[in-house]
């Protein structure tokens, strides 16, 4: 089994850079003109944050 890592990172990474073209190519692979929509505001210069985590911890 694989351990999985996390790293801090900046938009100048060159594994960063590699993850953002995988990610783009399989979206675009899925969902082809739908996600062409969007492309626009998928610009890696322009981020600020990711929101990319999820709490799963549920309040009362």
């Amino acid at each position: 089994m694989n351990a999985i890592t996390t790293k801090r990172t900046q938009r100048e990474d060159k594994d960063f850079k590699h993850l953002v073209a995988q990610l783009d190519s399989d979206l675009n692979a899925r969902y082809q003109r739908e996600q062409s929509k969007y492309d626009k505001y998928n610009q890696v210069d322009s981020i600020a944050d990711c929101g990319c985590f999820k709490s799963t911890i549920r309040k009362p």
